[in-house]
């Protein structure tokens, strides 16, 4: 079998002839310009530039032209020669332009067809490009990465540079508030939630969707959230998991994945166990459950644990791995609905940082880059021990996570504090303190915590 990047090699629905034909009838048309007013390199530029040209030479003709037009010259043929320098093989590309009997009014169909001739020229090499990277030697996974990352510079079409325009980005923006619109109107889940009630809104037949403190879990951003050690931060996360794959009577499930640096599968499992049947963690820990119990659990995980498109991977140490995963997994025909990452702190960096506080940076960073590939993303931070002072009092802040990046990189920054750090009950107020939030509000809602069972719940409120 012949190498894979021979299917690119030719412009097969387009003879060189053809290119050739388009470039130069541009050309002619610009040199053409009757009115000395210079507006068909103007509406020609809005599809093309020199980059577009296949041929250099015809090319550097054309950045002749533009640069003669932007000094006010005249874009006759003497003034572009002249322009050109004594090159023979562009001034001979020049000589063939001016040759032709080129029209202005024919110059949009000239420059859509440069533009598309650009454009597949374009899509080959990024593929070839592409093809190349992910046969590269090596683990698979960077190899991925490298590949994808190949392909996202793939252009939208021939006319691309017309796609930036506000039209574009309105008519883009109007399609997601109304896809997220019919899905509320639906009591259906548009996004990843909490699974809590206060954090995710509710919808009510009679009134409405009312938005909660977070309002779900949006593809693209990045929520941060930080707490003190046995605060709840990895269990609230195991809830988000449980809640968005597990969907409800409207919604189907999400496909979540856990990068988890601290616990094994089995011990995620069982934590969700408990979660899922409202059983103490600890009795499951110590095996004080009757032979009734145990049947009772193990349907339970067989038939619904099981199934749940959640996947927990402990083998993927750096954020770059990490990002890597999710790409393959965006790849595959269910895509990705939650990243989960417990927690920040623990991921190496792939390469040495200057410091620990430029490696603190880039985690952040390299989290959000993750988010947009476009899909929300949950990280779990630390908080130092002598920022829980301030929080009980109310004061705290972004600069109380672990990692400066946080404040810049981050969505939402929230923190788990308890209300009350002397209650010893099982059951604990908690509040869930939104210190930053792009594009929204600032925000404080109290929580119930069952430090046995790991759920949380609104006040008043069962869970969702």
């Amino acid at each position: 079998m012949a190498d894979g990047t021979t299917a690119f090699a030719d412009d097969v629905d387009s003879p060189l002839s053809d290119v050739g034909d388009a470039e130069v009838g541009l050309i002619a048309c610009a040199l053409a310009d009757e009115e000395r007013k210079h507006k068909v390199v103007a509406r020609a530029s809005l599809h093309v530039g020199p980059e577009s040209f296949g041929n250099t030479y015809n090319g550097q003709v054309w950045r002749a032209i533009v640069a003669a037009v932007a000094g006010g010259a005249v874009a006759d043929p003497v003034t572009i020669a002249e322009e050109i320098g004594p090159d023979p093989r562009a001034q001979k590309a020049l000589a063939e332009a001016a040759s032709r009997i080129g029209s202005p009014a024919a110059v949009e169909q000239y420059a859509e067809r440069v533009a598309a001739h650009h454009y597949r020229r374009t899509v080959r090499a990024v593929l070839c490009d592409a093809y190349q990277r992910a046969g590269a030697s090596g683990p698979p996974l960077p190899a991925v990465t490298a590949a994808h990352e190949a392909l996202k510079s793939l252009p939208k079409g021939p006319r691309s540079r017309l796609d930036d325009s506000m039209k574009a980005s309105v008519r883009s923006t109007l399609k997601r508030i109304e896809e997220r619109r019919l899905a509320a109107e639906g009591g259906m889940r548009a996004t990843a939630r909490w699974g809590v009630r206060a954090l995710d809104g509710w919808h009510c037949e009679d009134f409405g969707f009312y938005e909660g403190a977070v309002g779900g879990l949006f593809p693209g951003k990045l929520y941060v959230l930080a707490g003190l050690p046995g605060g709840g931060k990895t269990s609230l996360v195991w809830q988000a998991a449980l809640a968005t794959a597990g969907g409800d009577e409207k919604s189907k499930g999400k496909r979540v994945l856990v990068f988890s640096l601290e616990m094994t599968r089995e011990d995620i499992c069982q934590r969700l166990a408990a979660q899922g049947l409202g059983i103490p963690e600890t009795r499951l820990e110590n095996g004080a459950i009757t032979a009734e119990e145990y049947d009772a659990i193990a349907e339970w995980m067989n038939d619904r644990l099981a199934e749940l498109p959640i996947n927990i991977i402990t083998d993927c140490r750096t954020i770059e791995e990490m990002r890597a995963r999710v790409l393959a997994e965006l790849a595959g025909p269910d895509g990705v609905g939650l990243v989960v990452i417990d927690f920040l702190q623990r991921a190496k960096m792939g390469r040495r940082g200057d410091d620990g506080h430029r490696d603190e940076q880039d985690r952040v960073y390299e989290a959000k880059g993750i988010a947009n590939e476009g899909v929300p993303v949950i990280a779990v931070s630390s908080m130092s021990k002598s920022s829980q002072a301030r929080a009980t009092e109310g004061k705290v802040g972004v600069s109380d996570t672990s990692g400066s990046g946080t404040e810049y990189a981050a969505d939402l920054v929230a923190f788990l504090v308890r209300t009350n750090p002397e209650d010893k009950g099982a059951r604990v107020e908690v509040r869930f303190e939104v210190v930053k939030r792009r594009g929204g509000p600032l925000s404080s809602v109290t929580l119930v915590f069952d430090m046995t069972t790991g759920q949380f719940s609104t006040r008043n409120e069962g869970n969702q």
